[in-house]
């Protein structure tokens, strides 16, 4: 029987390639190796305008050139695979630990809770290591010298790309507590 590990390998290997195919005939048909008119570039315009269309709208958004998307879309599957992949490996991991420390009585118990807060306490430092330098980034992305010196609709736009970064950062480290607290709390009972 194979292990879920290997059939998620599988699976980001095979979207990394859909992800490849679609960035390939997007760009047969954007460089004009495929006339885009033609009924094969038609039928390639309807299968990968529906996938490249978000990644142009965000790539644009923040700067970019949209010719680029479909690149940017392996790029992106790819590094979400990995990501995946090592989260997925992780949670074994742990799983695994967990039930040593389980079947291997209190003293092993209490060495894997404390392991457990050290690891929210650094999740915590990191994240506000992030949260903290959000700001200073939109500041330097938007070449601004004085934000004071906005106007009151720049600065609020300013505000919002800030919180709405902010949130997604504080997001992902309540994630990763509340894995951390459900993980100590199976482990205390």
């Amino acid at each position: 029987m194979y292990d879920v590990h290997a059939i998620l390998r599988i699976l980001v290997f095979a979207a990394f390639c859909l992800a490849a195919l679609i960035a390939f005939a997007g760009w047969l048909v954007r460089s004009r190796r495929v006339s885009p008119f033609g009924g094969f570039g038609r039928t390639l315009r309807s299968v990968t305008d529906p996938v490249l269309r978000p990644v142009e709208t965000r790539l644009v958004r923040l700067g970019g050139n949209p010719v680029h998307a479909g690149w940017w879309l392996v790029v992106l599957v790819a590094v979400a695979g990995v990501l995946l992949l090592s989260l997925i490996d992780w949670m074994v991991r742990t799983a695994r630990w967990f039930y040593a420390a389980a079947t291997s009585g209190p003293g092993a118990l209490f060495a894997f809770l404390v392991v457990a807060a050290y690891n929210v306490l650094v999740i915590a430092l990191v994240a506000e290591a992030f949260r903290a330098g959000v700001a200073q980034r939109e500041i330097d992305k938007r070449e601004i010298e004085d934000v004071e010196a906005l106007e009151r609709r720049d600065q609020v736009l300013l505000a919002r790309a800030v919180v709405r970064n902010e949130m997604g950062i504080m997001t992902m480290s309540v994630i990763a507590v509340v894995t951390l607290a459900l993980r100590a709390f199976a482990t205390g009972s």
